[in-house]
């Protein structure tokens, strides 16, 4: 029978859980298993928690993925980036498309170094999107290291997006005007008090709306109880922990068994003085960012939290609960699923993975683009193996797929000319719609635009050196003109156009003034193209005339 196979690598921990798939049924858990991850004060690498994944391996050989098995694998909420984005249509084609340019402006590095994978969070008169963002290079070191141990997620996802279905709150009765019937869903915050970072998440309507990691955990508690005691490491955490070798299992052992692992009860109030004073101490920051970040999710989403559900080994601390009651003054319970049934809290992310997987939550995948899972090629190689039947399955599998693929690559041609023409149609719509009917249409009406936009931005400037182009060109043309007193000049009717930038000039001295005028002008690389008009003398004896500064890369014919 096929299996998923949901893998939370953490910091504190290893724990896989495996569960039996049948059909398009609900998955149904087979055994859980946990490894510590060696401890010493330092925050644990990837290579020290591979090294405990390989240990879990070797002890549980039946562990390791077989052909039929689906692995998915989440991803620590600290590596990931949340952006909630509004855009104002819906089709996921154009969210695809102009998503990377509104994301662009709002993270401080490449988009180019980075997975962006997103999903649909909200939709009103605005689509709410949410966005998460990890490091490429931190994705492939993952996934390589995995794949040397035989092991290819199908997916990855985000723990701070996996408890949208453990999140579910009853619809209230009546709206804000007290109507019965204009029943709005409530804020629930999941709070998953980890080892080295706190996760929480914001959720309505079954989804994750919002999502933050704070790097405040256990870790912090450990070292509080270290520096008020003066201890180990290791003894801080035996006292934190209430005198348990370690907060999960029995020494050098690995939990195995398909029930509620029993959590490790709490040493918190046995704790001398001093060390309750520095753990208190951890456990008011850790409020205060907690507080924090609800307010802030609570005015971003314009709603109120009703509800605190905490997961994660560091709940051991039973207080913690209480501490989180009192200080948000909300209702604050362990987590539990769909049933009302509680969820160990160590096991949350990988029940939420299991749900991800075969329920209605659709949380953000890291494998996107480059990275896309591609399957598995067991099958097809055993088929090889059956002689010509093999050969002659193979060779009609391979023209099947060169005709998909081909049939995709023209559809992808046809999309990219599509969308080709849907942008110089919108940089360029005054151009009529009959010239854009190719692809090599398009590129020429975009070619000869850009040529007019370099003749005008040799005229008018670019902007680059932070003065907008009008006023730029509206400065060099007056620093242009004779200097005061050679020549004085009067302008008027001064107009700036994508084709031209004209004005009337009214020159004392008569004509040679206004040729003076017209051939200081000229010698301006900027304005060489300037064109004087019919000269007319006034009664004052000044000479007025018109110039003229093609910006197309048009001439003008000379009327004087």
């Amino acid at each position: 029978m096929a299996r998923l196979i949901a893998m939370d690598i953490g910091s504190h921990a290893i724990k896989v859980a495996t569960y039996k798939v049948a059909g398009r049924g609900p998955v149904e858990l087979d055994k859980r298993y946990t490894q510590i991850v060696p401890q010493d004060g330092v925050p644990p690498t990837l290579e020290h928690r591979l090294a405990a994944l390989d240990a879990l391996l070797d002890d549980s050989p039946r562990l390791k993925p077989q052909s039929s098995d689906v692995v998915v694998l989440s991803w620590p909420s600290h590596e990931a980036a949340f952006h909630r984005v509004a855009m104002p249509f819906s089709d996921k084609a154009q969210i695809e498309r102009t998503l990377p340019f509104a994301v662009e402006n709002e993270v401080p590095f490449e988009l180019d170094d980075m997975v962006l994978s997103w999903r649909t969070a909200e939709q009103g008169e605005q689509t709410q999107v949410l966005t998460v963002l990890a490091r490429r290079e931190r994705v492939q070191e993952w996934l390589g290291a995995l794949g040397e141990r035989g092991i290819d997620p199908a997916s990855i996802h985000v723990v701070g997006d996996l408890f949208g279905p453990m999140g579910t709150a009853p619809i209230q009765p009546f709206g804000d005007d007290g109507l019965p019937g204009v029943g709005k869903t409530p804020l629930v915050a999941v709070i998953d008090i980890g080892h080295l970072h706190t996760t929480i998440s914001v959720v309505r309507d079954q989804a994750v709306q919002y999502a933050r990691s704070v790097n405040v955990a256990g870790h912090a508690f450990t070292r509080a109880i270290q520096q008020g005691m003066g201890c180990t490491w290791e003894e801080a955490e035996r006292l934190k922990h209430g005198g348990a070798t370690t907060g999960l299992v029995l020494e050098d052992e690995a939990i195995t068994d398909i029930g509620n692992t029993p959590a490790a009860k709490s040493g918190y109030a046995a704790l001398p003085q001093p060390a309750r004073q520095q753990i208190d101490a951890a456990i008011g920051l850790l409020l205060a960012e907690i507080r924090s970040t609800l307010i802030k999710a609570e005015d971003q989403l314009g709603g109120e939290i009703v509800e605190v559900r905490v997961c994660g080994g560091s709940t051991a601390i039973d207080e913690l609960l209480d501490y989180l009651h009192a200080d948000l003054g909300v209702p604050v319970h362990e987590l539990a699923d769909a049933r009302g049934q509680p969820i160990p809290p160590i096991y949350a992310v990988t029940h939420g993975l299991a749900v991800a997987t075969s329920g209605p939550s659709n949380p953000v995948d890291l494998r996107v683009g480059a990275l896309a899972y591609k399957g598995r090629t067991d099958i097809l190689r055993a088929a090889l193996g059956y002689g010509v039947a093999g050969a002659f399955v193979f060779s009609l599998a391979l023209t099947l797929l060169f005709a998909v693929r081909y049939r995709g690559l023209v559809v992808e041609l046809h999309a990219t000319e599509g969308a080709v023409r849907e942008i110089v149609a919108t940089a360029f719509p005054e151009v009529p719609e009959h010239l854009l009917e190719t692809m090599d249409q398009a590129s020429a009406v975009m070619a000869q635009n850009t040529a007019d936009a370099v003749q005008r931005a040799e005229v008018l400037g670019d902007g680059s050196n932070g003065v907008p182009p009008t006023v730029d060109a509206l400065y060099q043309l007056t620093q242009a003109f004779p200097p005061h007193p050679d020549v004085e000049v009067e302008l008027s009717d001064l107009t700036i156009t994508k084709a031209a930038i004209s004005f009337n000039a009214e020159a004392v001295g008569g004509y040679a003034s206004s040729a003076t005028v017209e051939t200081t002008l000229k010698q301006n690389p900027r304005f060489h193209a300037a064109t004087k008009g019919q000269e007319t003398r006034l009664a004052s004896g000044a000479v007025r005339f018109p110039i003229t500064i093609p910006l197309d890369g048009s001439t003008v014919d000379d009327e004087g």
